[in-house]
């Protein structure tokens, strides 16, 4: 009789924690959700602005949340694990706060606890089960797609309601009607590009959520067309090449001769139309180089990009002057990049620490690609979105100016530092 009442409480408490989960889980889903598609109100200015208006919700409260959040789930994991990058991103940005507080910044002082844990809660999140954790990460990965995707068709779309008369560099965004450049409204659309191979894999199983992402896709790239984006463009056939570069990965071995000749055929086929589009437009065949140059693409664009030569000549301006921020001390112009321009206002310190955090992400990264097992078909979407959004970090300074913009790339590094984490744990079982 005892043993049955044991058995039967044990049941219940599997059953209450399942649902204790679920509603934990849900509670993230939905925050991440409403702060993906209202950060444009997202602010702390508020608390030193006297003469501030308009509707503001603190970022600190999503800091409130995702910490209650991280609790539950290091309580539920029964284990911590040292986590260098982790360690190394809290330092950095306490440095940070510590220069902020001094020079009497107050504002982006809360994002030295609030950009770290966006990385705490994407590794914790993803939970200690190998059979829900690539759901899990499906789930979230939608649950910030989705709303960044419906605030850029916002933000663009007022440009489009008006006949694109705004222009295709600067307009008020939806919410706020604050003035943002058009790169910052492509953010918004990097994880639906990302997402776009990843529907062409599972179209088969899953047709209509497929459909819908390429449908979006397509409205997507015909917008950012109108206001002369080339991130999204570029960064819809990089992943493409990714995923089919993933997926041979995974197949190759020694007995599948059949891939081994799609693959040599694809790679001859596609390096001689690389070769031939090169000797059309080097001859300016059909006009097509004079076409390329009355274009948008040839302004800064796909085979000269000036972001490029500014982050360059900012890297050398660093260098120069270490421990200075060289726009205010020579009068240069400031750097394209979210890590440069920490470089740029804080020091050199600051920049190098941050560069090896985003080198440990990359090595996670990496490590993920690596894999091969039944539970690592996840890689198809998570590895496109990482590597477009860190691209997005390099080439756009947003992530700096508005500091809530790296919480999605480290939410996802996070993700990848979880994955592996469990991974490496099956491994020694």
């Amino acid at each position: 009789m005892k043993t049955k009442t044991k058995k039967c409480w044990r049941k219940s408490e599997k059953q209450y924690l399942h649902l204790l989960d679920s509603f934990v889980f849900t509670v993230c889903a939905a925050t991440i959700f409403t702060f993906c598609i209202c950060s444009w109100l997202l602010d702390i200015n508020y608390k030193y602005t006297i003469d501030m208006t308009g509707p503001v919700v603190d970022v600190n409260h999503i800091f409130y949340i995702a910490a209650l959040a991280s609790a539950y789930y290091l309580i539920r994991k029964r284990q911590i694990q040292f986590d260098f990058s982790l360690v190394l991103l809290c330092t950095v940005m306490v440095f940070v706060a510590i220069i902020d507080y001094h020079t009497e910044d107050y504002v982006p002082v809360s994002y030295a606890w609030i950009l770290p844990m966006a990385y705490i809660l994407g590794k914790l999140i993803v939970g200690t089960d190998r059979e829900t954790i690539n759901e899990k990460i499906v789930i979230l990965y939608f649950s910030m797609a989705i709303p960044m995707y419906i605030q850029s068709v916002l933000d663009i779309g007022s440009n489009w309601k008006t006949g694109w008369a705004l222009g295709t560099e600067r307009w008020p965004e939806f919410w706020t009607g604050e003035i943002e450049p058009r790169t910052t409204y492509e953010l918004g659309f990097v994880l639906t590009t990302s997402a776009f191979a990843f529907a062409l894999y599972v179209f088969k199983k899953h047709t209509i959520a497929s459909i819908i992402i390429i449908a979006a896709n397509v409205l997507l790239q015909y917008m950012v067309m109108h206001v002369q984006g080339r991130q999204n463009p570029v960064l819809l056939i990089l992943t493409i090449l990714i995923v089919g570069c993933l997926v041979v990965y995974d197949r190759w071995h020694g007995d599948n001769k059949r891939l081994k000749k799609i693959f040599l055929t694809a790679t001859t086929v596609g390096i001689l139309i690389v070769v031939i589009i090169a000797v059309l437009f080097t001859t300016n065949t059909f006009g097509l180089m004079d076409k390329y140059k009355a274009s948008y693409w040839a302004d800064g664009g796909l085979l000269k990009n000036e972001r490029i030569d500014i982050n360059l000549t900012a890297f050398r301006s660093m260098l120069k002057w270490p421990n200075d921020n060289y726009t205010e001390r020579a009068g240069l112009d400031r750097a394209h990049s979210m890590v440069l321009e920490y470089g740029r206002v804080y020091d050199m310190t600051v920049y190098l620490g941050l560069t090896l955090i985003r080198l440990l992400f990359i090595f996670q990264a990496i490590r993920l690609t690596l894999v091969k097992n039944s539970n690592s078909w996840i890689k198809y979407l998570i590895v496109p979105a990482f590597v477009s959004l860190n691209l997005y970090y390099t080439m756009e300074p947003n992530a700096y100016a508005h500091r809530y913009f790296w919480m999605p790339g480290l939410f996802f590094s996070g993700m990848i530092a979880g994955w592996l984490e469990l991974e490496g744990r099956k491994i020694e079982k």
